[in-house]
């Protein structure tokens, strides 16, 4: 059973202000039964985390940390509909896709929230120049795989484009880093923040955020392993 699977129960009793107790009598388990299940000690069988997703009223997918979509897919009858599509595999793309883009945006949405209450106009124009910066490389990127597209949108030499947003990059991360600690703004007084109170400020993107700190810190585990996996 996945790991994120411990922490979202724990996460969805505290999201509703529920003690153990009360969900345990409420599912007919033990107590002690689901502490296990929210340490991860021990594995529930599939017939309970189905009676668990009603319960909280989420998907199984969202449970397992499969999909930041509290909901998941919509199905109509015992099994999901098909769709013809002109190229195999085409719909299945635009959902991967829509699902992470929407992790994303919910994880921005945070993000510009909490630069919005540091009042600090200098630390916002530096995170999101930082942001700029990689999705104008990423879009480059794309867009110059084809030899054939034309450059005219673009300034900078190819030959040193890779060079100067690289250090673009991490000049501005470095600025965003000393903002921090420079005391303009709320940044000195510390906006305290926890799973529990990123939950309740934010109960509709939370699930994003801590999904993508779960996969960019996999990300960063060596060996190095292709995205996808």
């Amino acid at each position: 059973m996945s790991q994120h699977f411990a922490r979202m129960i724990t996460l969805l009793r505290n999201e509703r202000k529920l003690s153990q107790k009360q969900v345990a009598a409420d599912l007919g388990i033990s107590p002690a039964v689901l502490s296990h299940y929210e340490k991860g000690i021990r594995e529930c069988r599939l017939e309970f985390l189905v009676i668990l997703a009603d319960y909280f009223e989420v998907s199984c997918d969202y449970l397992l940390g499969r999909t930041s979509e509290p909901s998941g897919p919509v199905f109509s009858g015992a099994a999901a509909p098909k769709r013809e599509s002109a190229v195999p595999g085409q719909e299945s793309q635009r959902s991967y896709c829509a699902g992470q883009k929407k992790t994303l945006i919910n994880t921005l949405h945070i993000l510009y929230d909490l630069l919005a209450r540091y009042k600090n106009r200098v630390l916002t124009g530096e995170v999101t120049r930082a942001l700029s910066l990689l999705l104008y490389t990423l879009f480059r990127t794309l867009y110059f795989s084809n030899a054939e597209n034309p450059s005219g949108i673009f300034e900078l030499p190819k030959a040193h484009t890779d060079a100067l947003t690289d250090a673009s990059l991490r000049l501005s991360l470095s600025h965003v880093k000393a903002e921090t600690k420079s005391g303009r703004g709320k940044v000195n007084e510390k906006i305290r923040l926890s799973p529990k109170l990123l939950y309740e400020h934010y109960p509709a993107y939370a699930p994003s955020l801590f999904a993508l700190i779960q996969r960019s810190e996999q990300y960063a585990k060596l060996p190095w392993v292709p995205a996808e996996e």
